[in-house]
């Protein structure tokens, strides 16, 4: 019992201390974003795999770390609607078809 609660409050204590590490609402796209900067972080970091994508993109060191940087900012797009979102929307839109085609019925 005491080994359960202590893996469960290291894990917490992961997770609030390192934003990649993940809880169990993460989302998909959560994840995704943050593997995305992980990964454009570690090529900054790495100074010969930022000479090479410099090379093969025929661009200067400076330019390839500064495109790296702008891709960070949204790596993966804005995020998805949420379902509860969506079902309201899909809800509204029936609902107004629904009231103009009875209108157009019934007039």
């Amino acid at each position: 019992m005491t080994d359960r609660y202590t893996i469960h409050s290291q894990l917490e204590h992961l997770q609030s201390k390192y934003i990649g590490t993940g809880h169990a609402d993460t989302t998909k796209w959560e994840w995704l974003v943050n593997q995305h900067r992980d990964s454009y972080c570690s090529y900054m970091g790495h100074f010969d795999l930022l000479n090479y994508f410099a090379i093969a993109e025929d661009e200067s060191k400076a330019r390839v770390r500064f495109n790296l940087m702008e891709k960070m900012l949204q790596p993966c797009g804005p995020p998805a609607d949420k379902p509860d979102e969506w079902m309201h929307k899909m809800f509204c839109n029936l609902h107004l078809f629904a009231t103009s085609f009875l209108e157009v019925l019934f007039m």
